[in-house]
């Protein structure tokens, strides 16, 4: 009898390769990164949204992993008895029962995107968030400073009400979230 974690580990490409990726990519600091992205994506848009990109990329793929992991083996072992194919257990059961771990993560996420976004603005920009409160801070402009904390905080606010919103959507047979 094949368990779930062993069935849901090689449709993910393997439980190895995904933990020692997340582990390792978890472990470096996002900061010492944005050098290479300045010099990979240049100092536009792209390597704040790289950044924000790499800031969420390991929780994400943590808690979805986790999810995925959790699936009740006897319930796979009942789709396979009754011919359902790996993807359509992976589509019908394994993404479903892990929407929890997922939006789950996807709410962490949200922070360390815009940490991700505003570090990056910090190391090379002429706008954005991360710049007015790198360029206020460096003036001491306090009163700058702040305002571009609340709007950052709006800004996370409306994310995470967008990402719940989502999960609403995706998730009607959970009552939990009304």
């Amino acid at each position: 009898k094949t368990s779930g974690a062993e069935q849901v580990a090689s449709w993910a490409g393997g439980a190895r390769v995904v933990q020692a990726f997340g582990v390792a990519l978890g472990w470096v600091p996002i900061i010492a990164l944005a050098p290479i992205m300045i010099i990979w994506f240049g100092t536009g848009r792209a390597s704040k949204v790289a950044m924000a990109t790499l800031s969420v990329v390991v929780v994400a793929l943590l808690t979805s992993y986790k999810g995925a992991m959790s699936v009740d083996p006897d319930q796979i072992n009942l789709m396979r008895t009754l011919g359902a194919s790996k993807r359509h257990i992976f589509r019908k059961l394994v993404v479903p029962a892990s929407l929890t771990d997922i939006f789950a993560g996807l709410k962490l996420t949200v922070g360390f995107a815009l940490i991700g976004a505003i570090i990056g603005e910090f190391m090379s920009s002429s706008e954005g968030l991360g710049h007015a409160i790198f360029k206020a801070g460096s003036l001491y402009i306090i009163p700058k400073v702040f305002a571009a904390l609340v709007a950052t905080i709006a800004l996370a606010l409306v994310l995470a009400f967008i990402v719940g919103k989502i999960e609403r959507l995706l998730s009607p047979w959970r009552h939990d979230l009304q």
